[in-house]
């Protein structure tokens, strides 16, 4: 009965419990294997572009060229406006503690705005 049982034992819990094991090592060692692979990988391709954008030695970097031309932008003239009356509106709140937060919110009431179009050359 005891032999019965021990191979019970063996074929049921034993087994399993070692091909996981030895299921989950082989997927470490795989993603170990990968990981050092990309990061080679990785390390080799910034070395060829390191020595592709500099000459040995000390010498600058090569100039970049502009993202965008003179002619793109355009002056635009300011004009100060006197602000002579502004409105100031309260919120409060209240926390947990019964504590009460008042916060000022003070707001330009006379300035008329402009739209500006702008038209593609």
């Amino acid at each position: 009965m005891l032999g019965f049982l021990l191979i019970l034992f063996i074929i049921f819990i034993l087994i399993p419990i070692i091909r996981t094991a030895l299921t989950m090592n082989r997927i470490r060692r795989q993603a170990r294997e990968f990981f050092n692979n990309a990061r080679q990988t990785a390390d080799a391709g910034a070395n060829r572009s390191r020595t592709k954008e500099r000459k040995p030695g000390w010498s600058k970097p090569s100039p970049r060229k502009k993202v965008y031309r003179q002619a793109d932008g355009e002056y635009v003239d300011w004009e100060e406006v006197s602000i002579s009356e502004t409105q100031t509106s309260y919120t409060s709140t209240t926390d947990s503690n019964g504590y009460t937060e008042i916060k000022a919110d003070t707001q330009v009431t006379d300035v008329e705005w402009e739209e500006i179009n702008v038209t593609d050359k």
